[in-house]
């Protein structure tokens, strides 16, 4: 839990502090951010071999958060920084970072550019994934993966039209990917680290109900992650 303004805003209300063309105290001339955050992250292991040794496991994992602009931040998003972005190596893998969301928001792609920058954030996040990790040989594993989520605004915002959070439409907007891949691990420094790398596909963008039209689509995406090894 995170909460952020409250303190500046009950002085406000106090003493009177200056505020802005918005009805918004300032400090410094610089109006502050009020908000509430909650996060949640589940994560649960189950062995299928019966060797303590055996990294032959079903792993999955569900994410939540959500942040609540409020008083001096009404009608507004979180702090950029405090934002959700999901996407890459560690979220939704089939994605790059930050490319997905908020909702069915779509952001306009330059077509004189093939590869497309997308840096999308928002006040809600939800993803879940699962996957299934099998030994191949000595210090190198396989899985499959399947991971799925969104971001969201709490507030409506006209540049980035059905970014808005509905209760309504979340499963139809969690966007899909599937993966498979192999990982090799070191241990370096007594600390046991994971080299990940695998191609990704999306299977369904939040913006469309089926699944994305083969012709024309993009590659798989092929990332890496370093990270420390889980139980």
């Amino acid at each position: 839990m995170e909460v952020s303004g409250n303190v500046a805003s009950a002085l406000g209300n106090a003493f009177g502090m200056s505020q802005n063309s918005e009805g918004r105290y300032t400090v410094f001339k610089q109006p502050f951010s009020q908000y509430t955050k909650f996060d949640l992250e589940l994560r649960e292991y189950y062995r299928i071999s019966a060797d303590p040794a055996s990294g032959n496991r079903i792993v999955a994992r569900l994410q939540a958060g959500i942040g609540l602009p409020y008083g001096n931040s009404r009608d507004r998003s979180l702090p950029y920084l405090r934002q959700y972005g999901i996407g890459g190596p560690n979220s939704v893998r089939a994605f790059a970072p930050r490319e997905i969301g908020p909702g069915t928001y779509k952001p306009v792609q330059n077509t004189d550019n093939v590869i497309s920058y997308y840096d999308q954030v928002g006040d809600i996040r939800l993803e879940g994934n699962v996957e299934y990790r099998q030994d191949l040989v000595p210090y190198l594993k396989g899985a499959v993966f399947v991971d799925a989520g969104n971001i969201w605004l709490v507030n409506p915002d006209p540049d980035r039209p059905g970014g808005q959070f509905k209760a309504s439409n979340i499963f139809n907007q969690a966007r899909r990917g599937r993966r498979r891949g192999f990982a090799r691990r070191r241990a370096v420094l007594r600390h046991p680290l994971r080299l990940r790398h695998s191609p990704g596909r999306p299977l369904r963008h939040a913006h469309q109900h089926r699944r994305p039209a083969q012709p024309g689509h993009r590659l798989p995406l092929l990332t890496l992650g370093l990270m420390k090894n889980e139980e």
